[in-house]
């Protein structure tokens, strides 16, 4: 198997008692020595915004944590950068889902997305209503393995959240990516979101693996002439949030906090997000794995390492 894990066991198939084990230990080995064998390209950053541009952001309500800290990634990245260096935006969601991103993704941009299309192993309702609604959405229903089948060719933008972590074969998938930006001559770039180890004890069975920045560069290493960053959200204070409303109370009581304590929840998450932007610990709840093919120039200003992981 092409992959960055050492076993194949899938936390959303059925597993029994065995099998979950394993999946646990597994991972749990599979996430040791973060920081050895990095990518000598990667460069490692947190994510933070000023408090006063994080207190006027629209947190998403009733997302977890990462998921708050996610969708705040993408309002704020930095699209007029993207759009210069790529021309017009050509969009690829790999995992789409529903297709939620769909209309997010050009809102945040500031309407810079020129074409979207999504893929997803499986196909939704929602997608007929979202092409009839916007000519420049389309909607394939494929494998990502069949990845280079079905983007369209001249794609500059590849993006994916909360999705390479259910991809069995991770590797094989960046392959038939690095095919498709083989075959250009300008500027690619690719942002995945995906979970930190830290998602293990936090979202239990759930996908195949979490990631590392020595399991991302496995993948970084498949994209010669590329910067490589990757950006950490959140840290010891969304994870302790995370576990308390969500993975304890969900898993012992069946009960999720986030509903049954809405406006203390919320509070409470802008709290942890502004302590892990104004003092990063690791790990983090998620990464965003920026890999920027045939750069011109960069989209990120610099930033400063996280440094000390415990």
């Amino acid at each position: 198997m092409s992959t960055t894990s050492i076993h194949g066991l899938n936390g959303d198939r059925p597993l029994g008692r065995a099998g979950q084990l394993k999946y646990f230990l597994y991972n749990w080995l599979n996430n040791r020595h973060p920081d050895r064998d990095l990518d000598p390209r990667m460069e490692l950053r947190p994510f933070a915004l000023a408090p006063d541009r994080l207190r006027a952001a629209a947190l998403t309500r009733g997302a977890s944590p990462s998921r708050k800290l996610c969708d705040l990634f993408w309002a704020t990245l930095p699209w007029q950068a993207v759009a210069e260096e790529l021309g017009g935006i050509r969009a690829v969601d790999v995992g789409c889902g529903s297709g939620r991103y769909a209309a997010l993704l050009k809102e945040w941009s500031g309407d810079r997305v020129a074409s979207y299309t999504g893929i997803d192993v499986t196909p939704r309702d929602d997608w007929r209503q979202l092409e009839s609604s916007d000519s420049t959405m389309r909607f394939v229903a494929a494998s990502a393995a069949d990845f280079h089948l079905v983007a369209p060719a001249d794609c500059n933008l590849i993006v994916s959240q909360s999705a390479i972590e259910h991809i069995d074969e991770d590797l094989t998938f960046f392959e038939r990516v690095r095919d498709v930006i083989d075959a250009h001559r300008n500027p690619v770039v690719q942002i995945h979101l995906c979970p930190s180890e830290a998602c293990l004890r936090l979202f239990l069975l759930h996908g195949v693996r979490q990631y590392t920045p020595r399991t991302l560069s496995t993948i970084s290493r498949l994209f010669a002439d590329a910067s490589i960053q990757v950006v950490q959200l959140g840290g010891r204070a969304c994870n302790r949030l995370h576990f308390k409303f969500v993975t304890w109370p969900l898993n012992i009581r069946g009960v999720d906090y986030r509903r049954v304590r809405a406006d203390e929840y919320e509070r409470l998450a802008l709290e942890a997000i502004e302590r892990d932007m104004r003092r990063p610990s690791l790990p983090p709840s998620f990464y965003a794995l920026v890999i920027h093919s045939r750069p011109r120039r960069s989209i990120f200003s610099p930033a400063p390492s996280i440094r000390g992981r415990s």
